[in-house]
């Protein structure tokens, strides 16, 4: 009898934690729409040179430009863009300050520059938890679309270019990324800009053997105060 009461313990804390499981992956993803904070008023138009939003963090790279300088920022351009990169901006010193720090054509010039992923540019994105990105807008609205034969690449693999941002249907992939591990996008043969990024929290193998463990422990205890 006390061998299948156990028996009964151990189905009963294994199913709790396979609904606690199930209930995590089904969690609604964090969806962060670049285009709408690019237009917005809490960040706007701005350079970063570490764009950081809740748990997810974006820095921008450029293998060469030309210059002495290999500098880059991740850059949210307004006008329905969304987030690209700038080698300049107006302002290094207040990165992130609404709109204080637009994207020149060259150090200390007044002309405005390039500010979408172009020729040997990258975003890295970046998180302080274990994700899984389940989905990743792109366009090109400030340079007339994409067109039959554009690729961009995600991760070191190309995917042809698919015009899109949050709400919409268009999706590439899922993509699991540890915690300080970096989801990577890059230039291929077409500039963009990324309108959005879709993900949501993976809870640690550890952190449900954990809560496994304990529930064991309750029921256990739970059993002998009925003895």
């Amino acid at each position: 009898m006390n061998e299948e009461n156990n028996m009964r313990l151990i189905k009963l804390t294994v199913g709790l934690v396979v609904a606690l499981t199930a209930g995590t992956a089904q969690a609604i993803p964090t969806v962060v729409n670049f285009i709408d904070l690019a237009d917005g008023t809490e960040y706007g138009e701005s350079g970063y040179s570490s764009l950081d939003i809740g748990i997810m963090s974006i820095t921008a790279t450029k293998t060469s430009l030309g210059t002495a300088t290999n500098s880059a920022f991740a850059y949210l351009d307004r006008r329905n863009a969304g987030l690209g990169v700038c080698g300049f901006v107006s302002n290094t010193g207040k990165q992130g300050n609404n709109g204080s720090n637009l994207c020149l054509n060259a150090a200390g010039g007044s002309a405005a520059g390039d500010d979408n992923v172009t020729t040997t540019e990258a975003l890295s994105f970046s998180f302080t938890q274990n994700v899984t990105i389940t989905n990743i807008w792109f366009n090109n609205n400030h340079d007339g679309g994409f067109g039959a034969g554009d690729k961009l690449t995600i991760e070191g693999s190309e995917y042809d270019a698919v015009l899109g941002y949050a709400g919409d249907a268009n999706a590439y992939s899922t993509w699991n990324i540890l915690s300080g591990q970096t989801f990577d996008v890059a230039y291929f043969n077409e500039e963009f800009y990324v309108s959005a990024i879709e993900f949501q929290t993976v809870p640690e193998p550890v952190t449900l053997w954990l809560i496994g463990t304990g529930l064991l422990g309750f029921l256990a205890a739970a059993r002998r105060k009925r003895v």
